[in-house]
């Protein structure tokens, strides 16, 4: 059974009625809101130049509106059925190449924190979601990245009045289950709110979430979009007393689960053994390489790469033996909502609460599933997998597969797990 937290639900502050002057002569009264945000762990990345801290402006206000802007579609934008109608809206709001948005967004940095290493942050689990900014000579990183921990900003919003109600939800949004710099969906640069947005008082079952939803913003019934849509309470651990604890121990159900052995791989101790996924041995299959001893497929009769569905691309690497297939990456196999990248589903974070605590969040986004994958390898001229290279049956039916007791999916797979670990 599991665990109870307490089942207040927090009150959703009302909309300032603050009223200021606008630059804008088109909108000459604004609405004034401003929130103090904690960042509650590293932040990596998020500047002019990719995987770098920006050295001038450490928050980044097109960073944010490009945040709010993604938080919005995933509530408010529900109220659209197709993706004309969204951008029709999206643009009336955050404006479009030829008209500026009405929404002025502001910061002030309070504390500027302090600069972090990555490979000094040594705790496994989160090195497990700092792999991109670690030494790798290999792939171009001698050194290891300096991100910043310890930051505090204050944001602004100004807006007019009518806009309130697309905006305080896409607010709320962002500051629970977002982040700011890169891989915030690993937890990285998690924000904690202060007055007048306090962390809420949570429970396991949702009950906090909900309420929000239905009763503060009346907002729709989730349904399935093009775009990722917040849908489902985020599963949650029970209350700890620091954001990094909590941090890590979300991080871990996904390591386990990708990799833990027992669960992602086979062995024990120290002595790595064969993964359960079938991404190496479906590789191995389209190749026709690989040491003489692995080329039997312990798990799918037909190549299968159902990992595609928690984010792309996937950089595939055999760690030893020259037969073995050469490094490549798995992509999608079509643009993902206009990029080549597809963004995970999953968003694993550390959330602050009521009381000074912290739990470990869990959150799945309600989307579409990736139409395929496909592979740059030097021994494929092309291959292109379709929707049953990422979910089919046989996924969940091989011994010892990660995802059984579904229809084949790894999403669905990692959320039962970490319902059950978390």
């Amino acid at each position: 059974m599991p665990r109870t937290i307490g089942v207040a639900c927090p009150s959703f502050p009302t909309i300032g009625e603050d009223r200021t002057k606008n630059r804008n002569d088109h909108f000459p009264e604004l609405l004034c809101r401003s929130v103090l945000i904690d960042v509650i762990t590293p932040i990596f990345g998020g500047g002019v130049q990719a995987g770098e801290n920006d050295p001038i402006t450490l928050v980044r206000v097109p960073s944010i509106r490009g945040h709010l802007r993604f938080w919005w579609r995933a509530t408010r934008g529900i109220a659209y059925a197709t993706a004309g109608e969204l951008r029709a809206r999206e643009g009336e709001i955050w404006g479009t190449a030829s008209a500026a948005s009405p929404v002025i967004v502001e910061t002030a940095i309070r504390d500027k924190g302090r600069e972090v290493k990555a490979d000094e942050l040594r705790d496994v689990d989160i090195g497990y979601a700092l792999f991109p900014f670690k030494p790798n000579p290999k792939e171009g990183r001698p050194t290891a990245r300096i991100g910043r921990e310890g930051v505090k900003f204050t944001l602004t919003l100004r807006y007019p009045p009518n806009l309130g109600g697309d905006l305080i939800p896409a607010l709320w949004a962002w500051l629970n289950f977002g982040g700011i710099g890169a891989r915030t969906r690993r937890g990285l640069g998690a924000l904690q709110a202060g007055p007048p947005l306090p962390p809420p008082v949570v429970d396991r079952e949702g009950r906090w979430f909900i309420q929000t939803w239905r009763n503060t913003w009346k907002l729709p019934e989730p349904e399935l979009r093009p775009w990722p849509v917040l849908s489902a309470p985020p599963l949650i651990s029970a209350p700890l007393n620091d954001a990094r604890q909590a941090w890590s121990r979300a991080l871990h159900q996904l390591r386990e689960f990708r990799q833990g052995y027992g669960t992602g791989r086979r062995g024990s101790g120290n002595v790595p053994g064969r993964s359960y996924w079938p991404e190496a041995d479906s590789l191995r299959m389209l190749t026709n390489r690989g040491e003489y001893h692995h080329m039997d497929s312990l798990t799918v009769d037909e190549p299968g790469f159902p990992r595609a569905a928690m984010g792309m691309p996937i950089v595939m690497h055999f760690k030893r033996g020259d037969d073995s297939p050469n490094d490549c990456s798995l992509d999608p196999a079509e643009k993902w909502l206009d990029t080549s990248r597809m963004s995970s589903p999953v968003i694993i974070r550390p959330l602050a609460v009521a009381g000074g605590k912290y739990v470990a969040m869990v959150l799945r986004l309600l989307t579409r599933g990736p139409s395929g994958v496909k592979i740059a390898h030097n021994r494929l001229t092309s291959y292109a997998g379709g929707t049953t290279a990422v979910e089919r049956k046989d996924f969940a039916s091989y011994d010892g597969s990660p995802m059984k007791g579904t229809s084949g999916s790894a999403v669905d797979a990692f959320m039962n797990f970490a319902r059950r670990n978390l």
